[in-house]
């Protein structure tokens, strides 16, 4: 009679060792849900960067190569009127690669971030895939002088941002 005790006694423990092991399984398994907030903030702080800082205001080398190679002629020129310039000019390679420069360590690392101009991609820091789990997309109007007597624009600028 007293072995029968120990057996159901020892097959109790090993019934809820199993129910815990089970239990800490199930809460372990954590499904992603990426941070829609996150995104957002993070889509609207890009994009009024770009549209609010001017070019005399960066501490930046590449700025100061590009005026002083005659690339960029107005320093009071907002970052995303200078990209509007190169695409009035048909500069994208330059676009571009400003693009790239200026909004390098802006964007974290778990973040997609993508810039166009009307519908055209200017630069993008990955791919979008159609699998994307959030995607934000913020968009402004921007123009600008060319030169002191032509104009370009107006222009939708986009940037989406995505998760």
């Amino acid at each position: 009679m007293v072995k029968q005790g120990y057996f159901f006694t020892l097959d109790a423990l090993i019934a809820v060792g199993v129910l815990i092991a089970g239990m800490i399984w199930i809460l372990s398994i954590n499904t992603y849900v990426p941070s829609q907030t996150q995104t957002t903030f993070t889509a609207e702080d890009s994009i009024n960067t770009i549209a609010n800082i001017r070019l005399y205001e960066l501490n930046s080398r590449y700025v100061d190569m590009l005026v002083d190679n005659g690339t960029v002629t107005r320093k009071d020129n907002t970052l995303l009127e200078q990209v509007g310039e190169f695409y009035y000019r048909n500069d994208l390679p330059s676009a571009s690669s400003f693009v790239e420069n200026v909004s390098s360590g802006q964007i974290p690392q778990q973040y997609g971030f993508e810039l166009l101009i009307d519908g055209n991609s200017i630069y993008a820091s990955s791919t979008t895939s159609n699998t994307t789990a959030l995607l934000i997309s913020k968009k402004v109007i921007i123009s600008g002088i060319a030169n002191r007597t032509l104009m370009y624009g107006p222009y939708e600028a986009e940037v989406r941002v995505w998760q």
